[in-house]
């Protein structure tokens, strides 16, 4: 189990219709192969003007995300910008346990 983590600063001029997009795009994130449920993290470091989120993923194995980079990251991303133009930034990393349990 690995997991995808997507953290975004939203502008606060967009936040309640933001964050209605966001339930969405997680449910259709949560359908692809080997996704777990998508959970909304509220981040205490927002800079002035905006508000921090960070969404985390359970993702079955490297391979099944692997698998969503090469056909569904480019169209999930590009609904976000093409929604709320210079409203947003994201960056993601990958987490991985150090060992098993």
């Amino acid at each position: 189990m690995i997991i995808y983590e997507v953290t975004l600063e939203v502008n606060l001029s967009v936040q309640t219709s933001f964050l209605v997009w966001l339930r969405e795009h997680i449910l259709e994130m949560e359908a692809f192969d080997g996704f777990g449920k998508g959970i909304i993290h509220e981040a205490e470091d927002s800079q002035e003007g905006t508000f921090s989120l960070v969404v985390t993923y359970p993702v079955r194995d490297r391979s099944a995300l692997e698998h969503y980079f090469q056909d569904g990251a480019g169209r999930m991303r590009a609904d976000g910008l093409t929604r709320f133009p210079d409203k947003f930034r994201a960056s993601r990393r990958i987490l991985k346990p150090l060992e098993e349990n």
